[in-house]
Parts: C-alpha cells; structure tokens; sequence
C-alpha cells in the first residue's frame, strides 16, 4: 500500500540508535552483564557461529536487543490503532493505565511498565505469546534504562507540532509498510544480511511454477512449503493466503478458523535476523485475524506460527540430497558444534529442532520450498567456514546462491524411495511414493559467470531437475541493485533433455512507474509458457539442459548465443595461448594502509625507494592509465625481499599501529604468522610479475573492455589485473594482442562471459540500458577470449602513443611539474581534444578491421580506411560515428528511447557530417548498409559493445588538479614550519600555526593568487575563506571526541586496548636483547613463555565505520583502519585569543607535535588567560600523544636534561592540578567516558 511511505523508518531508525547506546551504557556500568556478553561472544565464536571481533559482534547484539524494543512497542501501537486491543500507549485511558501501575508499583521504574504491558498481551496459549513473550522475543534478553522506556513510550506518543496529529499512526495500514521498517530500520544489519523484500509479483510469479503444482501434485490437505530465508514474510504471507483460498473454495462450508489454522499449518519460515521473524509472524498473526474477521486481538484463538530464528544452513537436518555422507540417506548436522544455547542466544532451537529433534522445522521436508536468499558474500571467515563444511558448491569467495541452492533442494521431498522412505524424523511416512518436491528461488545471477559458481553448475546442478531458468537481470524489480536470475525445479534427477529459458534481449527502458508493469516483466509473466516467442525484451525457448551444466551461462537472446558460437568456431586461439599469466600484481588485504597519495606518504616519512605508484582499475581507461593513479607503501628492498624495519624507523612507525591486525591477515593456508610471512609486507606480490617491465593492463570492473600497455615501474591491485607474454615478447607483440581485445567484437565476447554487476547501483537509481552496465573481467575467463591471426597492429600502435599524448596534457600532468598558467591549460585543452577526436576515429577502424580478422565480413566487403589513407582520417567526434548515426535515425523515429547522448555530451546527428571527405561519407553509408543486413554486425555495433570514451569534463578535471595544487602548496616550508626529523631544535621549530596566517602567506604568494584565481573564477576571491575552506577539508580533529561518535569511540578504546598490549610484547622481546648477564634478560623460550601469560594472543581489532565518525573529511581521510592520511591537524576549541583557528601540520611527529603543543601552551593558553576549559583541552591533546612519545621518542635529551614523555607527563599533571582537574578528567575529555 502506498501508506507505507507514511512511517518514518528514519525515526523509528535513529531511536534503534538510542536503545543500543543506552545499552551499551548499562553493560559497561555492571561487570556482571558484560562478563555474560563476553561468555556468549566466545560461544559464539567456539561453535563457528561469528568470526566478528567482540566489540563487532556485541554492536550487532544490541542492536538486535534495541530493535526488539522498537519493533514491540510499534506492534502495541498498531494493534491500537486499529482498535484490535484497549490503548495502553497513545490515549487517556493509556494515561491512566500506567498512572494506576506506579501508584501500586512504586518502585518500578517505565521499564517494568513497558514488560508489563508485554506480558499482558503474552497470555498463555495466546499467538500474542509468540510476539511480546519472553520465550521469542528478544527484547526480553537485556533491559534498558528507565529513561529510556520513558523516552520510548514518549516517542509513540509523539504529536506534530503543526497539526496536532500524532507522529505514528498505523490506522488501516497494510502490514507490508513492515517490510520497510524490516529493510532500514539499521543500516549495519541490512548490509551484513542483505536485507530486500521480495516485491509481490516476483513471489506470486516464484508460486505459479511451485506451490501451485504442489498442491496439484500432493493434494491440498498434504501440502506444505517452507521459505528458508524468509526475511520479514512475503512468500510466507502469499503462500498462506494461496492455500486458504483454495481450501475455502473446496470447502465453503468450513468455520473461516479451521481453515486458517490448516493454512497456517501448511505454512512455514527460517530466517536468521530476529527482527525479521517478528514482523513475519506479527504479519502472518494479524492477517489471519483480520480473515477471521475478530474484532479484538485476544479473540484470535491459539494458532501455530510456524515461523523461527535460526540460520537454515548450519541447523536441523541435513538430508544429503547430493549425497555428502553415503552411510546414511541423512545426516543431523553437528547440534553441540553449532547449537547456540547460551542463555543470552536469540534461536528458535526448540521450533527449529522440534521435540527430541522431532517435527521440527528444519528436520523435515517439504513439497515447496520457495524464497529469495541473500545476494552477498559471507564476509565472516568462521561462518564462511562453517557453510564450507557441509556444503560442496562453497568454491573460492562464494556467495550465498552456492549453499542455499543446495538447501532449498535438500529441503524439498525427493523421488526416491529410500530417501521418502527416511526422509524425517516424526515425518509422514505415506510420503515415501509421492513425487519430488519443488523449489523456486530468485537468486543473484553472480554464480553463472563468476568462478566461484563453477561447482554448483557443473557438480551439483546436473544432479537437480532444474525447469526453468527465466533472466531477469534486465527487469526493473525495486531495489534489487544485483542482476538476478529466477531458477524453478523438482528434487530429483533430470527427467528430460530440454528445460525452459527465458532469455533477456533488452532492459527495461526506464523506469516503470508501477514495476510489475514494467516491459521486461510483463514479457516474463505473460510469455514464460509461450514457446519461441521473442520481442524486444526477451525470448522464450527450450534449450538443450546440457548447456547449463557447463560453466559459464549466457542468458542473453537475439541471436548473442549464436554469434558468441561463430566466433569460437572461427577463431580458434584465445589469450592463453598468447599469455604466460594473467591476474594481480599485489594483494595487500589492508588496503586503507598501503595506499594512498604520494603526498601522504611523503608526509609521513616514507622514502621514495619504498614509494612505488599503484594502479587501481578505475584509472585504466581509453588506452592509457591516469597520471592520477595513487601510490602505495611498499615494503620491500632493492632485492624485493620484506624490508627490515630496524633501518626503517618512519616506516615502522607508520605500520606498527596496525601489526595485529596485519599478522591476522588471513590467505587459504593460515594468517601471516602461520604461513611464515612478515607481519609488514603485502599478502601477497607477485615477483616475477612485477620484474617484468612490460604488461597489458586491464580494469576488472568496468562497462567496457580497457587494455592498456605498461612499461614497468607499477604495481597493480586486484582491480587492475595484468596479462604478462613471453619475457621476450616486444612491445609491438603486447600492442598486436591489444588490438584484439580493445575491439567491440572483443567486447560483444567478453559481455556473454563476464559477470555483469546488474541494472542498479547504489544511489545511481536504474540502469536500464546495457552500456551502463558494469562487468567483472575476471582472469580465469580472460583465458577464453578469442584472439585471431590477423589484427590492426598498426593501429594499435597509433592508438598508444596519442593515449601518452593525451596523458601529458592532462591538468593533473601539468600541475605537478611547474605552475599550472592559463596559457599551460588553455593550450592543453586544445591539443587534448585534438588527440581525442583522432583516437575516436583510429578506434572505428580498429572495431572495423577486427570485423574482418574476428571472421564476422569478408575483407573485400568490409569498409575500412586503406593504411595509405589513415593520415587522412578526419577528425570524429563523439555522436558522429556510424552506429550513433543509426541511433539518432531510431530516436527521430520514436524508435529508440536512450541517454547515450546526453550521458556522454555529445549530439546526435541523423546526418552524416558535411565536413567528411567525399570517400570518408561513403564508407560511413557502407558501414550503416551492413549494420541494417548483417545481423552479427547490428548486434555488435551497439552501444553495450562500442568505446564510450566516457570522461569528466574538462573544467572538473582542470578544477581538481588545481585544488591538488593549491593545497600542496599550503604544505610547502614557505607555510608550514617543517623541522627536521632527526633534530627538533633545527633552525626552526614545529609550531601551531593560525589558518589566518597560512591566508597571510597566500596572499604574498604569486604563483598561490595566480592559480588561486583561476580556480575560483574570480580575481577578487577572498584568500581568507579560500585558504580556510581548503585546510578545513583537509583537517582532521586532534582529540578522539572530536573524531567519533560513541560508536567509533568504542572502537577507538578496543584500538588502544591492543596498543597496550603490544607495547607490552615489545617490552618482552626487548628483553632478549639485553646481555645475557643483565637481571632482565630472556631467553627466547622465556620470552614465549612470558608473552603467553601475560599478553595471550593479541584481538584483531575492529574496523571503523564511515558512522563511527562525527564528520565526513575524518571518515574520507581516515577509512576503515584510522590511517592518518590528512594535511593538517585541527587543534579544535583550541583557538587564539582573537579566535583564530589554528592546526599542525600533519607531517610532524609525535614528539614534534608534543613540542609544539607544548609551545602553544605556554606561549598562547598561559599567557593570554584562556578558559580552563579550553586548557583542558589543549592538555587532552597532549595525553593522546603521551603514549606514542613514551613508545618512540622517550630518550634522554641533553638539552632539555629531560626524557620528553616523562616531562610532557608530569607537565600535563602539574597543569590539570593547576585547574582544579585529575588527570582522569583530561583522559575523559580525550576519550570519553
């Protein structure tokens, strides 16, 4: 219903926020509590149940706990809106209810009140007992505060200010607004389990082909059908609703109850999120009240909801459909190893095992087994591990579709009559001669083209009778971002040699304003048993089942399979044939640490020889990689063995904060300790790769095919990929096999075989057209591109050095080599956009030529330029070549609806241009004749396969390279003192330094006004704001309560909770580096032995969250690992006394850092009679700093007779006793409390 989008989820959302903090506060004020959540983290943890970090998983408990809060009083507030039960929230009688409890409860506080009512409503025998009782709801685990139930109740019983109605109403609202509520209601939940509703018409499509013939297979009163993932209970709803149809329409005469007890009953749900599993049964209680026509909740009669938290894969039975244990036709799985019963669990054990592991919910099967299972990955090593261990298609990064297909079939009854004959425990046995049962679920399509799927499709698929496979990547299904495919079958082995498909042509040409409306879905819905129709959208055909039992899958219709098969069939080489390897350079699995820009590493002390430019996949593109590629620490010698940090003391510095986490960085055979690696190099890196100067680059994720020729010196990451030929290979060789793979034909290729990302991205709204669409070129199916004998060399060749021309006059190349003058940018521009207009151009011949050698034309019917003509090539501008023409001509004609134009700036032109030459119009006429009688051709030269050429517009890229400028400059000595790291008291010393000082420079700075001016468009900008815009966005507060919120201060506390204890482990090691005489010495046996006791094995601490943080600039400069990557250091309510902000330059050290604040405090906070809050605060700064100047710079000074962190200590104490403070009052304005 439409009043769904009256509930505020953002509200509802911010108070989930609340109840965790208040939480959070309870636990950390009884010893107790938090013993009990910490014994139930290491359950957890012991029984494969999380891999998450204690703080991680006790953030996610809460929140469950203070969702359950939420969710419950919204339920009461709903039921009274409806009048389903008296008011006990909203209302004078509400009033006076709770008015009455505490003048007989006195000592109770708005907590007990609210447990009240929820007991109240949890009568025994009663369905509400599933819903507000403390056997199944989870709120019943933790209490919060009496303020908080105050609060709470005061927030459902809030009022709008302008029109005295009530914030919340619920009145006559469809319980479907629940499926919002149930999708946002938190953020970190819904990434974690990839929360969607399945909108109503892909459910009622998943039943037509399952429960439908169910019911006609087993009968009415046999059937029963379960959704293992059933999330907040669309198909539970659907499912129920169709079989109580059905049974009033054979038996009218029934009471409506007993008819819906039998629905109900026939009717069931696993999910893993409890909140889920609230609303699904609040849903499933609530409609089968209002279909029985109550007028008040307590009238509705004891009925089995049979709904359960519990995650389906590690819980009940495990029916060995694919036969894992051939002792047995079924095999429990391993209760004591995965069972949670930790008081504090929030399972359903007792519904999901039944009695005795008797009738319950997952130890049974079902004739229907339906749902739409998480799209993501499992991120949780231990959880991953676990699914590992029971299911065969977990293959490489798998994602979820790879066990839950085998579940969902495991689930559903077989055929055979063995397994019918075992197939429960307190099952029907007169099941044993029925038929297979059936499954349908829409799943992410990842696994048809992705590595990791290839298990499932060529293991496990071949022993299923899969049905149906129905594209429906290019539907426009509301927010479902991930491409998905809809797979319908029976448990049993394949029954015949053909199965349906329904194969996608075309997406959605925008967005339907009502979705089930939409083109591509209509076509679906109305054609799937309409063999050999095809329109513009899709095609329906019966296609051979051995296709599908080999990976990868190609869904795509219009004749792609068919090209796709003539170019295999006439190209028979392919790149691995031509390249001795392809994959990464460098996997560092701590990414936020290694790279970054060239600034930020020089800022930290890094030496060039261990600065080394790293490529990521978004800068390769158009032939070329971008001058703006980042850099990355690398942590190897001269000889590309780990470097010694004992020579390298800025290097170590800068990783030591990390060195737990980075010894636990994890690859197949064990983390870094275990497999013999350092704990300060990457991963992974790939030496023999990285020798080899020469490299064809390409992006993994992008929407088009981009190779690129490097010529050494880089590293790649993940997202940049590289194929290394022979060592002898020249560079004429890698540009030969570029020419290839740059192709459209080579496009068209690689989109039949690489996973395609899907139609909708995050904050990007649809992508209905193919174009837009993003692929993962991945190395495994790299191998498979067809590559031919004869290819445009040549023009490759041409293509690579304008792409090093184009490189050069770009504004970011410009910039860092000298100052970047209007006549230097005026100039570039007009030469790039010449270079540009003449690769465009080079491009279309090579798509042309590539025609010829791919076996797709003729070479005397193909139009190309001949080799003594390409000088002459005129210039091509975007919109001007042969297939936008023809795109141009379908737009006229109200044929073709697309923003290819105006997404790329360009015009369409259904003429071809006059400035042509005579014999250049003539071949672009041929190329428009071929494309309107070959149907390969039309097919290749489309939009999805043809070069964008896509790029920022000049003036953003010249705007980004000049604020690069701008704020380097504001680093250089002329601005910031930068003292020298070996000598503090060097000519001049690091100081806090005022943003109106650093405007004060800027304005006596030429090239800085030059510059400055052209960047803002305005002679007459004021330097002040700009100088202060620029070191704001590049600052980051210096206290950690400036920093984070309380959720990052958590996180920041368990951060320095491991810093303790590996300074505590170095301590133990120096030990053994004393002389064996000395009393202190260890040997390295006692050291171990010490370490163990004493230190234990160091937690992998938790990574921060972009909400962790008050502001952006801190989240953009810091990232998940709190790498400091900013300029400046914002001393915040540490102005001057004429309230000037002020900052430390960020590529100074503790010590120096400690220096000046001690120099600012003297000189400013002293002297100048500052606020002893504003004191205080400076101080803080200087307390966070302390352990790091203890740690690295804690030697006697001869001229200061003093060790720093011993003199910064006892100042710090002198100080806040001066103002009446302890030091646990500064420590709690550093950290909080």
């Amino acid at each position: 219903m439409g009043q769904a989008a009256m509930v505020d989820v953002s509200k509802l959302t911010a108070k989930v926020k609340e109840l965790v903090e208040d939480l959070e506060a309870q636990i950390q004020a009884d010893s107790d509590l938090e013993a009990r959540l910490t014994s139930a983290w290491e359950e957890a943890s012991e029984k494969g149940r999380t891999g998450a970090t204690a703080v991680e998983w006790r953030e996610e408990y809460l929140t469950q706990i203070a969702v359950g809060w939420v969710l419950t009083a919204l339920f009461v507030r709903y039921l009274e809106d409806n009048d389903l039960i008296d008011a006990v929230i909203v209302g004078q009688k509400a009033q006076d209810k709770q008015r009455a409890y505490f003048q007989t409860h006195k000592e109770h506080s708005d907590t007990d009140y609210l447990l009240s009512l929820f007991d109240d409503l949890a009568a025994d025998g009663h369905p509400a007992g599933e819903l507000f009782g403390p056997k199944r709801n989870p709120l019943f685990k933790l209490r919060i505060s009496g303020d908080a139930a105050r609060d709470l109740l005061a927030f459902f019983r809030l009022v709008d200010a302008d029109t005295g109605d009530l914030a919340f109403d619920f009145t006559g609202m469809d319980t479907r607004f629940l499926g919002d509520v149930y999708q946002d209601l938190s953020e970190d939940v819904r990434k974690k389990y990839a929360l969607l509703q399945t909108p109503d018409f892909v459910e009622e499509y998943i039943l037509d082909y399952t429960l439908e013939p169910a019911i006609a297979t087993f009968g009415l009163d046999e059937v029963r059908f379960i959704d293992p993932t059933c999330g907040s209970g669309h198909f539970l709803l659907g499912g129920f609703k169709r079989i109580l149809d059905k049974k009033r329409a054979e038996r009218p005469s029934e009471r409506i109850d007993v008819l819906v007890r039998e629905s109900l009953a026939a009717t069931h749900g696993v999910d893993i999120n409890p909140f889920a599993v609230s609303i699904a049964r609040f849903r499933l209680a609530v409609e089968a009240m209002q279909i029985c026509g109550y007028d008040a909740f307590d009238k509705l009669p004891d009925l089995p909801l049979n709904v359960a938290c519990g995650d389906s894969l590690l819980l009940g039975i495990l029916f060995d459909r694919f036969e894992r244990d051939t002792s047995s036709n079924k095999r429990q799985l391993d209760l004591d190893k995965h069972r949670w019963n930790d008081d504090l669990s929030i399972e359903d054990n007792d519904i999901i095992f039944g009695e005795n592991g008797e009738g319950g919910i997952l130890t049974q099967q079902y004739h229907a087994v339906v749902g739409n299972p998480p799209y993501i990955t499992v991120k949780d090593s231990e959880v991953s591990s676990s699914y590992r261990d029971y299911y065969s298609s977990c293959y490489r990064q798998y994602a979820l579709v790879c066990p839950f297909y085998e579940r969902f079939f495991d689930l559903a009854i077989g055929d055979d009559s063995q397994q019918n004959e075992q197939m429960t425990l307190g099952g029907n046995k007169s099941e044993a001669s029925q038929q297979a049962g059936y499954v349908g679920m829409i799943v992410a399509n990842s696994f048809m083209k992705r590595q990791f799927g290839k298990k499932l499709i060529e293991e496990l698929i071949p022993h299923t009778d899969l049905t149906h496979v129905i594209d429906t990547s290019g539907a426009y299904i509301p927010g479902h971002g991930t491409p998905t495919v809809i797979l319908v079958g029976r448990n049993r082995e394949p029954q015949d040699d053909l199965l349906r498909t329904v194969l996608g042509i075309r997406g959605e040409p925008k967005t339907p304003a009502v979705p089930k409306d939409g083109k591509v879905w209509k076509s679906i819905v109305d054609h799937t048993d309409e063999i050999g129709f095809e329109n513009d959208f899709v095609s329906v055909t019966d296609s051979d089942r051995t296709l599908f039992h080999q990976h990868p899958w190609s869904l795509q219709g219009g004749g792609a399979l068919e090209c796709k098969a003539s170019l295999e069939t006439k190209v028979g080489v392919n790149v691995d044939e031509h390249a001795q390897e392809i994959g990464f350079v460098s996997m560092t699995r701590a990414d936020d640490l290694y790279f970054t820009d060239k600034m930020s590493l020089t800022r930290h002390g890094i030496a060039e020889q261990h600065q080394i430019i790293n490529v990521e996949g978004e800068k390769v593109r158009n032939w070329f990689i971008s001058p703006n590629a980042n850099h990355a620490l690398f942590p190897y010698d001269s000889t590309l063995e780990p470097a010694n940090l004992g020579t390298l003391p800025q290097m170590h510095h800068f990783l030591w904060p990390h060195r737990s986490h980075l010894w636990l960085r994890r690859e197949p055979n064990g983390n870094h300790k275990e497999i013999g690696l350092t704990w300060h190099e990457w991963s992974r890196f790939q030496r023999g790769r990285f020798k080899q100067p020469l490299s064809i680059a390409f992006a993994f994720v992008s929407t088009h095919n981009h190779f690129v020729l490097d010529r050494g010196g880089k590293t790649f990451k993940r997202t940049a990929p590289v194929i290394k030929l022979a060592e002898d290979a020249t560079e004429q060789d890698h540009l030969s096999l570029m020419s290839a793979l740059n192709s459209s034909t080579a496009c068209f290729y690689m989109k039949q075989v690489f996973f395609n990302k899907g139609s909708q991205g995050v904050n990007e709204g649809v992508k209905s057209e193919a174009w837009e669409r993003f692929l993962e070129h991945d190395c495994t199916k790299m191998k498979l591109v067809p590559v031919p004998d004869e290819r445009p060399t040549k023009l490759a060749e041409r293509l690579d050095a304008l792409a090093q021309e184009l490189s050069a006059n770009e504004p970011s190349s410009l910039a860092p080599e000298d100052t970047p003058t209007i006549d230097k940018l005026e100039d570039a521009k007009v030469e790039q956009e010449r270079i540009f207009e003449e690769m465009v151009a080079l491009q279309e011949e090579l798509d042309w030529r590539c025609y010829v050698s791919y076996g797709l034309l003729e070479e005397d019917e193909a139009p190309v330029v001949p080799d003594d003509k390409l000088d002459d090539l005129p210039q091509v501008r975007l919109g001007e070549r042969a297939f936008e023409i023809r795109m141009a001509k379908k737009i006229e004609d109200g044929d073709l609806v697309t923003s290819w134009f105006e997404r790329h700036g360009s015009t369409p032109t259904t003429e071809i241009p006059e400035r042509y030459p005579d014999w250049y119009k003539e071949l672009v006429k041929k190329r428009l004749k071929l494309m309107e009688e070959r149907q390969f051709i039309r097919l290749i030269e489309q939009p999805e396969y043809k070069r964008r050429w896509n790029r920022d517009s000049w003036e953003d890229r010249e705007k980004h390279a000049l604020v690069s400028w701008l704020c380097d400059r504001l680093e250089t000595p002329a601005y910031v003192p930068q003292a020298d790291r070996e000598d503090d008291f060097a000519a001049e010393n690091p100081r806090v330094i005022s943003i109106q000082e650093l405007a004060d420079i800027a304005g006596r700075d030429e090239d800085f006004m030059q510059v400055a001016t052209r960047y803002t468009g305005d002679a007459s900008f004021d330097v002040y704001k700009l100088v202060e815009s620029l070191v704001l966005q590049e600052s980051v507060p210096f206290l950690p309560t400036q920093r984070y919120k309380k959720s990052g201060l958590s996180r920041r506390k368990a951060w320095e909770k491991v810093w303790e204890l590996q300074r505590l482990e170095d301590a133990i090691d120096a030990r053994t580096e004393l002389p064996e005489d000395h009393e202190d010495y260890l040997s390295q046996a006692e050291a171990k032995a010490l370490k163990a006791r004493e230190v234990g094995d160091i937690p992998k601490p938790p990574k921060y969250r972009s909400s962790d943080f008050q502001s952006g600039p801190s989240w953009t400069h810091r990232g998940k690992l709190d790498v400091p990557k900013e300029r400046f250091v914002l001393l915040e309510d540490c102005h001057t006394e004429e309230g000037q902000k002020v900052v430390l330059w960020a590529g100074l050290d503790h010590k120096q850092r400690a220096l000046a604040m001690l120099s600012y405090y003297t000189e400013e906070a002293l002297s100048a009679g500052w606020d002893n809050d504003r004191k205080a605060t400076l101080l803080a700064g200087m307390l966070d700093l302390l352990p790091w100047v203890n740690q690295w710079h804690n030697d006697l000074d001869p001229r200061m007779n003093a060790r720093l962190g011993d003199f910064l200590s006892q100042f710090i104490d002198d100080q806040a006793r001066d103002l009446d403070l302890g030091t646990d009052a500064i420590e709690k304005i550093r950290i909080g409390s």
